[in-house]
């Protein structure tokens, strides 16, 4: 019978810890996505104020966008919307059959009613000209709701 208190007492000590309130529990604002093209014909962004993300190992495959959406939400910070465009070893133009071999580098932008410096804290410039680069043939939008 002892045993089994002191089985319970530290499943109880797991439980919880594993309850505990951190950033990865923090809720990311709700969002829908589509997929844009923004090289077949030029974007355009509309009005508000742009962060781009600066990657830290440019040529990175994992990228978590949940994570800075966490992120952004524990600092205060409200998005409007957000693109990102994965890193690629090829380019490869919609229908076509053939990819070139390139380096793509992956791009994140989001953009937020007014200016959040907070952002700059998680890897973030401010841009006046917000721009994913070339290649940009499969950009994820996330459209945030209110």
């Amino acid at each position: 019978m002892k045993r089994f208190k002191i089985f319970l007492a530290v499943l109880s000590i797991v439980l919880a810890a594993g309850c505990e309130d951190d950033h990865g529990s923090q809720p990311v604002q709700p969002y829908t996505v589509t997929i844009e093209d923004h090289e077949t014909t030029p974007y355009q962004f509309s009005s508000g104020v742009y962060y781009s993300f600066v990657f830290p190992e440019p040529e990175s495959f994992e990228f978590d966008v949940d994570a800075v959406f966490r992120e952004a939400a524990v600092r205060g910070v409200q998005l409007r919307d957000a693109w990102y465009k994965n890193y690629s070893p090829a380019c490869t133009p919609p229908g076509s059959p053939i990819s070139m071999p390139a380096i793509v580098h992956g791009g994140f932008v989001v953009r937020v009613d007014e200016r959040a410096r907070v952002l700059q804290a998680i890897g973030f410039v401010e841009t006046s000209d917000p721009s994913l680069e070339w290649c940009a043939y499969r950009v994820r939008h996330y459209h945030f709701t209110r």
